[in-house]
C-alpha cells in the first residue's frame, strides 16, 4: 500500500491509474481521502498487486501530475483505515450537525505546499495582522521528523479564518501555499 498526497483536488481513479502506469493496482485498490463535508483532501491510499509493484510505485515520489508534484510514501493496512474511516467521521459529524461548517471549523487552517525551511516565524509573517494562538502553530513532521511542508494554524478568533484563506495559492518563499479551513480534530 502507498500513500499519496498533493493529488490535484480533482484527480479521479483514471489519474491515478496513469500516474502509477506500469505498476498493478488491484481491483477497487484506489481510496480517496475526504476532508470534512465529503471533498477531496488531496490524498490517496493505493493498494497494488504485488510487493515490486507497490516498490516501482514508491519511485514516482516526487514525479508530476497536472504540474502539481505528488508525494508517495509506503503506508500500511492500518494508516489506511485510520484516514479512511476519520473522514468518514467527519463526514457524519458535519451532517449531524446540519452541514454547518462552523460547528466543524473553530479557527484552524491546514497549510500544505510549504517550504522545507519553514519557522514558526515565517508563517506568523505570512498571515500579518490576523491574531495567532500563542501555541498555535504546528509544523507536520514525516516519518523522518523532517517538516513534510505542511502545518496547521489556530487563531485567538475562529472567524479570521475567513480571511486566512483568502490567503490560499499566495507563495511563501518560491512556493505557493495553499490554505483551506480545518479543525483541532485534524
Amino acid at each position: 500500500i502507498a500513500r499519496v498526497r498533493g493529488l490535484p483536488y480533482s484527480a479521479a481513479t483514471a489519474d491515478i491509474e496513469e500516474f502509477f502506469k506500469g505498476c498493478a493496482i488491484l481491483k477497487d485498490g484506489i481510496n480517496f481521502v475526504l476532508s470534512h463535508g465529503g471533498r477531496p483532501a488531496g490524498e490517496a491510499f493505493v493498494t497494488f498487486e504485488t510487493e515490486n509493484d507497490c516498490r516501482r510505485a514508491l519511485m514516482r515520489d516526487r514525479d508530476l501530475m497536472n504540474k502539481r508534484y505528488v508525494e508517495v510514501y509506503p503506508s500500511s493496512e492500518d494508516e489506511k483505515h485510520v484516514a479512511i474511516t476519520s473522514a468518514v467521521s467527519y463526514a457524519q459529524d458535519d451532517q449531524s450537525s446540519g452541514g454547518d461548517p462552523s460547528t466543524s471549523y473553530k479557527g484552524v487552517v491546514k497549510l500544505r505546499g510549504l517550504p522545507y525551511s519553514i519557522t514558526a516565524d515565517d508563517i506568523r509573517s505570512f498571515f500579518g495582522h490576523l491574531s495567532i494562538k500563542e501555541d498555535g502553530i504546528i509544523i507536520c513532521l514525516n516519518r523522518e521528523r523532517r517538516n513534510n511542508g505542511e502545518a496547521f494554524v489556530e487563531f485567538t478568533d475562529e472567524y479570521v479564518v475567513d480571511e486566512a484563506v483568502k490567503k490560499d495559492r499566495q507563495m511563501i518563499g518560491s512556493r505557493y501555499v495553499e490554505v483551506f479551513r480545518s479543525s483541532k480534530a485534524d
